[in-house]
């Protein structure tokens, strides 16, 4: 009985160290890291050639890490830890953003390097997340919410780079095979899903098109490598973040 009780004890101790541990920061692994396995792997090329490109035009070096939980951390407190480790952006500009996703704890933050709080100050983060991404989140689409909050945030950083990606999609989109009826119907509800936040519509549209949502993979080319500011790996650029950005939950 008493080896009972102290198994129960043990276990619960146990599982209490588990549900309340701290957060970890995963490594670093390019521009798109769903470690909570949310991302269908073409969506995660798609997205990765993106990234790529934005990376490349040395506006910005924008990245995605999705877990499963916070741990005992609070989404801000875990945001920073992440890029105080991965170093995003230049160490001059501090043009860094992440987008920290957590399935579990059903939360989203947009954290922006401080040379970027001017274009994207805390009210513009908060917008994008509440207004754009978050429907789609609660819709189930994950993959959904993260393109369309990587274009809105290149969107306030350059317009003309979004507008470039939007429409290179777009020329990708016309070269592919027409689209079954199936996948025809399955655009027009992506389109009025997206067209219930305030701005998504300028984003699905380039988005939408031939084949089921984001079929096949290098839909700008060029995919992920040798990216980096100057030719460089993917972060470690040492941009400086203080907290700017916001947060969300669904």
């Amino acid at each position: 009985m008493i080896f009972s009780n102290r198994l129960f004890l043990i276990t619960i101790v146990l599982f209490s160290i588990s549900a309340f541990a701290d957060f970890t920061v995963p490594r670093l692994r390019g521009p798109v890291n769903d470690y909570a396995s949310v991302v269908p792997r073409r969506s995660e090329i798609e997205l990765q050639n993106v990234l790529s490109k934005i990376n490349q035009s040395g506006k910005a070096q924008l990245a995605i890490l999705t877990v499963k939980s916070l741990g005992n951390e609070s989404i801000e407190e875990a945001s920073i830890k992440v890029v105080d480790q991965w170093k995003l952006g230049d160490k001059q500009e501090d043009n860094g953003v992440l987008i920290l996703l957590s399935t579990e704890d059903r939360k989203v933050r947009i954290e922006v390097g401080q040379g970027l709080e001017g274009v994207i100050p805390d009210v513009v983060a908060k917008r994008i997340i509440e207004d754009n991404m978050i429907p789609l989140f609660r819709s189930g689409d994950i993959a959904s919410g993260l393109f369309v909050g990587t274009y809105l945030v290149t969107k306030n950083i350059d317009s003309q780079l979004a507008e470039s990606l939007a429409s290179s999609k777009t020329s990708f989109k016309k070269k592919r095979k027409k689209a079954s009826l199936l996948d025809f119907i399955f655009g027009i509800i992506f389109i009025l899903i997206i067209a219930g936040s305030r701005s998504g519509i300028f984003f699905a549209l380039p988005f939408l098109g031939g084949g089921r949502r984001y079929r096949g993979g290098g839909g700008f080319g060029g995919g992920f490598g040798g990216g980096g500011f100057g030719g460089g790996g993917f972060g470690g650029g040492g941009g400086g973040f203080s907290g700017g950005g916001a947060s969300g939950g669904w």
